[in-house]
């Protein structure tokens, strides 16, 4: 009896190391398949964030060339930039700073009041040096509305000399809708994050 038990398990052991083995393989082929559509979902919601952020930066370039801004008008300049803003939820505030960082027009604060502090971070002083359009990091405003936001900085070059800087202030909560349009599992956690 112990033969034939030794027998049936010598023959019982090649089939149960052949399922193993195909069991093992069905699922490294499944989680390929997997981490394949999690790569694709990926790359398209940063495709999805790219243009997003580029469209933006066309705005603030296209603000930045305005004729009333280009005069100096900068009452003109907050009404025009008011009714942009309306169509676009996204922004927290359009703000424009003579090159020091001095806020000259803030559409969050009321047309008089007095403006909050100078802007000093990073993202300006490189708009400033490098005197082109610039998307920063995430930071936090000097103004009392205590939003963080994805600053788009383009300085208004005049000749020579830097006049002003336009920046725009993205909420960055907006880029969960672009989350929310991707086709991945509920389960899933994404997250964007800035150079830092």
């Amino acid at each position: 009896a112990q033969s034939y038990l030794a027998l049936f398990l010598a023959a019982l052991l090649p089939i149960i190391l052949f399922a193993s083995a195909i069991a093992l393989i069905i699922g490294l082929r499944e989680q390929g398949a997997l981490e394949a559509t999690a790569l694709s979902e990926v790359r398209e919601i940063a495709g999805r964030i790219d243009r997003y952020l580029a469209a933006q930066l066309k705005v603030a370039e296209v603000m930045a060339r305005t004729e009333t801004l280009r005069r100096g008008d900068l009452d003109a300049f907050r009404n025009f930039a008011a009714r942009l803003k309306l169509d676009e939820t996204g922004w927290n505030d359009v703000v424009v700073t003579d090159p020091a960082g001095r806020r000259l027009m803030d559409l969050a604060e009321p047309p008089d009041a007095p403006l909050p502090g100078t802007i000093s971070a990073h993202s300006f002083q490189l708009a400033l040096s490098r005197r082109a359009p610039v998307i920063g990091d995430l930071e936090e405003p000097n103004h009392p509305v205590g939003k963080v936001y994805v600053p788009i900085r383009v300085p208004v070059i005049e000749g020579d000399s830097i006049r002003y800087v336009v920046t725009i202030e993205l909420d960055p909560r907006r880029l969960d809708s672009l989350f929310a349009l991707a086709e991945a599992p509920p389960d899933w956690v994404g997250a964007v994050v800035d150079r830092n």
